[in-house]
């Protein structure tokens, strides 16, 4: 992270193998003080980041938070690929991460519930992706709302440049206990060939009780 500039690199848990992210609110020095954009830091060393709209407030928890009434419960893909294939490097209570064939990128977190309106969720969507919320468009996907019985937002952008360029697709499910945001991320010389699997996932997705 430099300041002045929204770009900043982030490990990717593989060794040598960095991440480029475009953040809203470069780093800057005030008064001789250097500034960091808090939602980029929180989210990078695994904290949950809620924000409520209505006191325009940030929360910030330890990964070891869970939305109140969501304790036992967790989302899963219920077709995602053999071990063999795929390394979990990260888990705690509220979310987990998944690097498939050393490309894909699987991230599952649960989250407080946000408001039902579309505004609402577009903004815990960009807490939760740690993305400026006017870079990406949200859909409400009839077909899997129907499906899980529950409403179901879709949304997909690009982050990092040149041969750092990533395909991002997320999905955001707002249950009766809490909601969840499922992220892909992919290398994007590697988007055509994973593009289907991923819909699959989306369409493949369970609610179970740990």
């Amino acid at each position: 992270m430099r300041i002045g500039s929204n770009r900043v690199k982030v490990s990717t848990g593989i060794w040598g193998v960095m991440d480029e992210r475009i953040i809203n609110v470069p780093a800057k020095t005030i008064n001789g003080r250097t500034m960091v954009p808090v939602l980029f830091i929180a989210e990078t060393i695994g904290f949950v980041v809620d924000w409520v709209d209505s006191t325009q407030t940030v929360y910030l928890y330890s990964a070891l938070y869970e939305p109140e009434g969501s304790s036992g419960i967790s989302l899963i893909v219920s077709n995602w690929p053999s071990a063999a294939r795929y390394e979990r490097v990260e888990e705690s209570a509220s979310s987990y991460t998944d690097i498939l064939d050393a490309v894909v990128f699987l991230t599952v977190r649960k989250l407080p519930c946000a408001g039902a309106d579309e505004n609402s969720v577009k903004a815990a969507m960009s807490a939760g992706l740690g993305v400026d919320a006017d870079s990406f468009s949200i859909k409400l996907e009839e077909s899997l709302t129907a499906q899980y019985s529950y409403p179901t937002y879709i949304a997909g952008y690009q982050t990092g440049e040149n041969e750092d360029t990533r395909d991002n697709f997320a999905l955001y499910m707002q249950t009766d206990a809490c909601d969840f945001l499922v992220i892909v991320s992919v290398a994007a010389d590697f988007s055509d060939y994973y593009m289907d699997e991923v819909y699959s996932w989306f369409a493949n997705l369970e609610i179970v009780e740990d």
